[in-house]
């Protein structure tokens, strides 16, 4: 399935997405940087067993990014180190749990003195070129490794229930926990993008014993901890890595292209999204819902998009017993929406009265609240977490 043919009430919900993503990675680029967390995959010299170029590298070009990274001044530190470093720190990442880990990844890891974690899926584990529980024993006894989870099966936890994907996080957790005989501090999301990721994935984060986990956002690392259970990670495939290289030879900055609707070429990844959208296109009642809750003054953040239409017109038409007091979109302050008879303002205008803000199509509610730099005065919810 590729995306030129991907059906239009798709793009409306990947345009928003893509939107709120990009202006997150924007929102975390313009603060100070405590490091760049590297994310790899499958590595080996013979492209044969590359599953896909996209999350793909020789360990000759891997090895090589290594060694003019450190002769350039920057240094290699394990994830649990993140918050202690600087615009120069490095953290070199794993997923999945391909064989070569055990061998020519464990060399160089040893030759140059190179931390390395890795997140590894339960269900892959023992499966042709995937490391088994013997690698994994002996690989979280070397000093330079860290053992993460990554789930049991690698679904898209948005997509699943909220019991289904507590299940995948804390049973992969457990399940490596048993086979290295020690805790586990660090996880990584499938995919990790915001379409991908809900806010109670990361909620189950967040109330557990795990320190950190990781995002796909393809930016730096930042000494925040409201961006502690979502820290970007920086994708490096072969292409990518030799343009790295190729820019500091140079002296010039490696900036990651966004590309987070790579996975829209993914039959699954697609079925996901158009099972989301037919949940609200079959009228689920989102006002019934938030009258149910006693809700009286709401403001509905988000004006763009067939999606965004859909959904206003819902909670509008039958607000019965609530008041919709404005629409939110800080790209179009100050104008009016003659057709709902709204005022469009912006986050920072909020009235401390209103009860409840819905966030469309509603991305991680924490960082949205600190992009607007507001407090916890109003109640947040996005429209993904009441389908879901």
């Amino acid at each position: 399935m590729y995306i030129d043919k991907i059906d239009d009430s798709l793009w409306d919900v990947a345009d928003n997405f893509y939107e709120m993503q990009s202006r997150l990675e924007r929102f975390i680029y313009n603060k100070p940087s405590c490091g760049t967390t590297w994310m790899f995959h499958c590595i080996s010299n013979d492209k044969r067993e590359w599953y896909n170029p996209e999350y793909s590298i020789t360990l000759k070009t891997f090895e090589e990014l290594i060694q003019i990274y450190k002769e350039h001044g920057y240094s290699f530190k394990s994830v649990e180190q993140l918050f202690s470093g600087d615009e120069k720190s490095i953290y070199v990442t794993f997923d999945d749990g391909f064989r070569e880990l055990a061998s020519g990844v464990l060399s160089i890891s040893k030759e140059y003195s190179i931390p390395i974690c890795v997140f590894i899926t339960a269900d892959y584990i023992g499966k042709e070129n995937y490391i088994d529980e013997i690698d994994i024993k002996r690989l979280s006894k070397e000093e330079l490794f860290t053992i993460g989870g990554h789930t049991l099966s690698h679904p898209i936890l948005r997509d699943i229930s909220y019991d289904a994907a507590k299940k995948e996080i804390v049973g992969s957790i457990s399940y490596l926990e048993k086979i290295i005989e020690k805790k586990i501090n660090v996880f990584a999301y499938p995919y990790g993008s915001i379409a991908t990721v809900s806010g109670k994935n990361i909620s189950v984060l967040r109330n557990s014993e795990i320190e950190m986990a990781f995002s796909t956002l393809q930016t730096h690392n930042i000494k925040d901890e409201g961006a502690r259970y979502f820290q970007p990670r920086v994708n490096i495939n072969e292409s990518v890595a030799l343009e790295m290289i190729a820019k500091l030879k140079n002296d010039e900055i490696f900036i990651p292209e966004k590309k987070i609707f790579e996975a829209l070429k993914n039959d699954y990844y697609k079925k996901f999204l158009l099972n989301w959208i037919s949940k609200l296109q079959k009228g689920y009642d989102l006002h019934t819902w938030i009258s149910n809750h006693g809700y009286k003054k709401i403001c509905i953040w988000g004006t763009r998009g067939d999606l965004a239409r859909k959904v206003i017109d819902s909670i509008v038409s039958n607000a019965y017993d609530y008041e919709v007091v404005a629409l939110i979109d800080n790209n179009r302050k100050d104008e009016y929406d003659e057709e709902r008879d709204l005022a469009i303002i912006n986050s920072e205008e909020i009235s401390e009265n209103v009860d409840l803000i819905v966030v469309i199509p509603g991305y991680d509610i924490d960082i949205i609240r600190d992009q607007a730099n507001r407090n916890n005065k109003n109640k947040m919810i996005g429209i993904n977490e009441l389908v879901n």
